[in-house]
């Protein structure tokens, strides 16, 4: 259950491949939006533009560090960071689903 392949398991089909995209994709945005964003980090709304730039290319450049990876290496942690302005695409995304389609039956 995931929204997207892993990239060790691209052939795996995905829980949408059997699900009708017309009545029950929006209900698994927000079913499988955790799995999508992970652990995020969150700014508090009204950040300056240029600070919320900065931030996000301050932490996608700590993800690239080489003393970073090398930790997270030894420790057999995976790192699959994910740009800011895609995690807010999802959120956004998520908010945007209809409550019919947000309820579990």
């Amino acid at each position: 259950m995931a929204p997207a392949p892993h990239g060790d398991l691209p052939v795996v089909p995905l829980i949408s491949a059997f699900s009708d995209p017309a009545t029950q994709a929006r209900a698994l945005t927000v079913l499988l939006s955790p799995t999508h964003v992970g652990r995020s980090f969150a700014a508090p709304p009204g950040i300056p533009a240029d600070r919320l730039e900065a931030l996000r290319q301050a932490f996608m450049e700590s993800m690239k560090d080489k003393d970073f990876l090398n930790l997270t290496e030894q420790s057999r942690l995976e790192v699959d960071a994910m740009p800011g302005q895609e995690v807010e695409d999802i959120l956004w995304r998520i908010y945007s689903v209809s409550p019919p389609a947000s309820r579990l039956r």
